[in-house]
């Protein structure tokens, strides 16, 4: 069983003598180091959990696109140790798999291979807080640091006693492991444990805007290396070469730096460091075009931070960390999960198209303060200056609710709408006292209008219990108004209740104003019906007036899918719903009688205006996947197929989808492909979507002459 479930550490090009021997090396130490920290963990126990994925298709149309095979990349841990995993899998159009590399073994190397960048080698930068708020990108070496860092490393727990140990220290969790055992716990491996963030793949600039800057900015970052990102909880965010799975660069967060201690001692256990969701855009930074990374410290910290990483290779020079922002500049802030945004907002007078690049981030939950505020952070600061609030940072807190619980109201990152130019025009964003609200930008900074003062919509469940909102919704444009789509639960699967009803709403906005709340009574319901195997297949009650299905259209307010509670416990959506193609894909976690049981999952594949089923899937609700986190799960796409010509001109795009889940087929990456998997109930989904494609529609104009 330990062998087979450690075939991540052997690559396909050695002999199989030396994958067994290298399997067995590989269990035998981890089980000494388990046994070396106090840590009592069964052999059984040590099993790769994956707990994020990112699908990058293929590009390429017809005959050429349908023989490029997708990459995959998985990021996961060690279960019972804090070891990272993060590998990159081809997945060949006939569904096989390929391993391409192991960043974890390549990082931190193996029993006969040595890591392949040397821990003095390693290009990692953190921020030198000069503090007053100001700031500069330094590299993560004990002469650069500030005094005030090295004596927090000084440290072997936060304000404990000055063992001298500092720099010691530093160099370990740059990845040198002389120490290891004595004084400093022994490691599986330099990567630490990759639990909550997720995997972002960043290529060269694409083609962009007729914009001369932007053509400048692509011309001159078209030869950089194509990148994958990841926040682990060794306490850095890092940057993988995506072809190659070496680490170009890393980034400590200075609001870390007094936590790293704890990573050495002897008796540590996993904890969050950078267990947060990361964002990159291209965008407009005072003038001038960047590649940012946007991140949030997750449970490891309250706040964001922003990175430029237009130039990877050439990361930490002076500028390169754009800020930190945490509760120590803002009390208000709290611990967020979900990625930021990077967007432009209208700074300058109606009729003119002056913008200014912010971060957005939502105070997530446990602020000190217990409100619910949305942050516009400026990407254009300067890291001379520090924060001012109402010059270079915006806040807008929503008013506490009386029909609440007693509670914090912690606020959901939010999502976005955008105006003709680009710019952000209104936000929605949930909260865990089950409102939602919107918040309007159409005016100019600073937005007095903005905040809003009711909720646009409350979720509560079908007794009226409030439902929390903990996850990004998403926003459908439909004639003549906006679709909000969201579910409701917790931030992870150990937030469910066992007993609490949790729903999907897609809610209308008319865009009207001022208008009453939206309740639950104004909305379509669907319903869920077993149909074997753990499968759901979701219905509408059959309309008295024979009136389309359509539940967000004129005079229609959306509609609600109460997810089912058993004996085994409730189930809830975890992440944001996925909208391709008009088809709504939401991920669920269902809860477990005990929490030794494994984390297990369900796939709904929804028409997104309808609430139902789509179109020729006998089941909107896929079969329970076991074993598989809500988080980890991906969609790759298959290359689409272009029917023939009507007599219009008209063609029919139809292309296919599968929802991957990591490790399920990672037994053998040679073996049988996820759709396998699926056909025998074990493993993924498949879906359709279509489009119409070439003339759509064409008119006469009369008397027109040549």
């Amino acid at each position: 069983m330990m062998l087979k479930q450690l075939t991540w550490a052997c690559r396909a090009r050695l002999p199989i003598q030396s994958c067994i021997l290298r399997r067995m090396l590989a269990a035998l130490a981890l089980l000494a180091c388990a046994f070396a920290a106090g840590s009592f963990v069964l052999a059984e126990d040590l099993r790769p959990v994956w707990t994020t994925a990112l699908v990058v298709d293929a590009v390429g149309s017809g005959d050429e696109g349908s023989a490029r095979p997708s990459a995959i990349f998985e990021g996961g841990f060690l279960a019972g140790l804090p070891a990272g995993l993060l590998r990159k899998r081809w997945r060949h159009p006939d569904g096989r798999f390929e391993m391409a590399w192991d960043a974890g073994e390549l990082l931190g190397g193996t029993d006969g291979v040595p890591a392949r960048i040397a821990p003095a080698d390693r290009q990692i930068h953190t921020l030198r807080d000069r503090g007053d708020g100001s700031h500069a990108t330094v590299p993560f070496t004990w002469q650069d640091l500030s005094p005030a860092q090295q004596a927090l490393l000084d440290r072997p727990v936060p304000g404990g006693a000055v063992d001298g140990l500092g720099q010691r220290r530093l160099e370990y969790l740059r990845g040198d492991r002389t120490l290891e055992g004595n004084p400093f716990q022994r490691r599986v491996g330099v990567l630490g444990d990759i639990q909550h963030s997720n995997i972002v793949h960043v290529p060269p600039p694409p083609d962009g805007p007729g914009d001369a800057g932007y053509e400048q900015f692509r011309q001159r970052f078209r030869q950089r290396p194509p990148m994958v990102y990841v926040g682990a909880n060794d306490g850095m965010i890092h940057g993988f070469h995506a072809e190659r799975g070496t680490e170009v660069l890393a980034y400590v967060p200075n609001a870390l730096i007094g936590r790293l201690p704890l990573l050495a001692e002897p008796a540590y256990r996993m904890q969050a460091y950078v267990d947060g969701g990361l964002t990159v855009s291209d965008i407009l930074v005072g003038g001038q075009w960047r590649t940012v990374l946007g991140a949030s410290f997750g449970g490891g910290a309250r706040g964001v931070l922003a990175l430029d990483i237009s130039d990877p290779e050439h990361f930490g020079a002076g500028s390169s960390a754009l800020f930190e922002f945490t509760d120590a500049t803002d009390p208000d802030m709290g611990n967020l999960s979900a990625p930021p945004q990077l967007a432009r907002f209208a700074v300058s007078q109606a009729g003119t198209s002056e913008s200014r690049a912010f971060l957005v981030a939502a105070s997530g939950n446990n602020a000190s303060t217990g409100g619910a505020c949305l942050f516009l952070l400026s990407l254009d600061k300067p890291g001379g200056s520090p924060w001012r609030l109402g010059e270079n940072y915006y806040k807008f807190c929503v008013p506490r609710d009386s029909g609440a619980s007693a509670g914090p109201a912690g606020l959901s990152m939010p999502a976005l709408v955008y105006g003709a130019a680009g710019e952000v025009r209104q936000a929605y964003a949930g909260d865990s006292q089950g409102n939602l609200w919107k918040f309007d930008f159409a005016g100019r900074p600073p937005w007095h209008g903005a905040t809003p003062d009711k909720p646009f919509f409350v979720a509560r469940s079908a007794q009226g219990v409030r439902q929390a909102i903990s996850a990004t919704p998403r926003v459908l444009n439909v004639p003549g108004a906006y679709l909000v789509v969201f579910g409701t639960g917790g931030e992870s699967a150990g937030t469910i209740s066992q007993s609490a009803g949790q729903s999907v709403y897609a809610v209308r906005d008319a865009m009207m104003g001022g208008g009453a709340v939206l309740e639950r009574q104004q909305l379509a319901r669907r319903k869920t019906a077993d149909v074997g195997q753990g499968g759901l297949a979701i219905l509408a009650p059959a309309p008295a007036n024979g009136a389309a299905a359509d539940a967000a259209g004129p005079g229609r307010d959306g509609w609600v899918i109460d997810l089912p509670v058993t004996a085994s416990g409730g189930e809830q959506v975890v992440g944001s719903p996925m909208l391709i193609d008009g088809k709504l894909v939401v991920v669920t976690s269902l809860a477990r009688l005990s929490t030794v049981q494994a984390a297990a999952s369900r796939v709904y594949v929804l028409d997104a205006l309808t609430g139902l089923a789509v179109d020729g899937m006998p089941s909107a609700a896929g079969p329970i996947l076991n074993e598989v986190p809500a988080s980890s799960i991906a969609i790759a796409a298959d290359p689409p197929k272009v029917g023939p010509r009507d007599a219009l001109g008209r063609r029919r795009v139809a292309q296919e989808f599968v929802i991957i889940a990591p490790g399920l087929s990672s037994g053998s990456d040679t073996g049988a492909s996820d759709a396998s998997n699926a056909a025998r109930g074990s493993g993924d989904m498949r879906f359709r979507a279509s489009t119409t494609a070439g003339r759509l529609a064409w008119r006469e104009i009369p008397l027109l002459k040549n």
